[in-house]
């Protein structure tokens, strides 16, 4: 296996001299266009991050074992996806939406993935939203790229918080020499849980001092407003009336907005086998997330009962609004 691998490392190492110059375009040029787009949308707040794949970082990868005396990847130059990618920072996990929107615009979205749909009850939301993207064919033309390769990009979209979590949480999970402990484990998800408290506490922020980016601008609810929102939520989980933050409120109502419902009775239905589950729900996630808020519940429960169709709902809806 050993000689086999170092075979494979001349071969790729050869094939990435070849194309890196290229893959370097792909990278400028979308660093130009999306940039570009970023700051004519007006979404000043999102700082935008390139990169192309290092060659010690592409070898390392297209020659790992499978471990059954093979290799993971038949084909690496074919079957990798990141070797340009991007990242989008944001203040908070509110801001995703806009840049989220324009992403989906502006390129061909062959996958787009929110770690945090996956797992219901697993770390609170802090991964990030992935997508996988091609550049539009007359835009290659017009950016230069014609005879650039047409690899797809990874491109992630995440907030401040969401991005110091992520980064913590890789140090300690796979760049250290020791297994995190379950004490670690569990530490780390109660970490998680305090950034996103701390970012639904900043949305609030932002909506006392009357800067809530829309949150609470209900001339199109459809009479699903912030308080109907938070009234639903509430009795769905059981808690008492009133009680229910506006900014968690807010976010869920534009949750429940790009999903199509527009008053209780079509938000209850989209909950499917989970419309009866709210309390029960609630003690589970409290156990671990004592301050997870009503709005924080029925969004949960939504993910479960629409599954993979949660996001793609949610997209269908964003692409017809822009």
């Amino acid at each position: 296996m050993g000689t086999a691998r170092e075979q494979r490392r001349e071969e790729l190492a050869a094939w990435y001299d070849e194309h890196v110059d290229g893959l370097r375009r792909v990278e400028a040029a979308l660093r130009d266009h999306l940039g570009g787009a970023i700051t004519a949308a007006g979404l000043d707040d999102a700082r935008l991050e390139t990169r192309t794949k290092a060659r010690e970082s592409f070898l390392a990868k297209a020659t790992k074992s499978d471990g059954r005396g093979g290799f993971k990847y038949a084909d690496p130059t074919s079957q990798l996806t990141d070797f340009v990618g991007a990242r989008v920072l944001v203040p908070l996990s509110a801001d995703v939406a806009p840049v989220a929107r324009l992403v989906q615009r502006l390129y061909l979205v062959e996958e787009m993935s929110d770690q945090r749909a996956d797992q219901l009850l697993d770390v609170p939301g802090y991964q990030s939203l992935h997508f996988l993207l091609r550049f539009r064919p007359e835009d290659r033309e017009v950016l230069g790229l014609a005879d650039a390769p047409d690899v797809p990009v990874e491109v992630q979209v995440r907030s401040i918080l969401q991005h110091a979590w992520a980064a913590l949480q890789h140090d300690v999970m796979y760049k250290g020499e020791r297994v995190p402990t379950d004490r670690v484990r569990r530490r780390l998800i109660a970490l998680a849980g305090l950034l996103e408290l701390a970012d639904h506490e900043f949305m609030s922020v932002r909506v006392e001092h009357g800067d809530s980016a829309g949150m609470l601008d209900d001339a199109h609810a459809g009479g699903f407003d912030v308080a109907g929102v938070g009234a639903w939520a509430e009795e769905y989980v059981g808690d008492e009336a009133g009680s229910e933050p506006a900014a968690w409120a807010a976010a869920l109502r534009g949750v429940l907005g790009e999903l199509g419902a527009t008053d209780p009775g079509e938000a209850t239905s989209l909950l499917g086998a989970w419309a009866d589950r709210g309390s029960e729900l609630a003690l589970t996630v409290r156990a671990t997330r004592p301050w997870a808020t009503a709005s924080y519940v029925a969004d949960l429960a939504l993910r479960e009962a629409l599954g993979e169709d949660y996001l793609t709902r949610r997209g269908a809806r964003q692409d017809g609004a822009s």
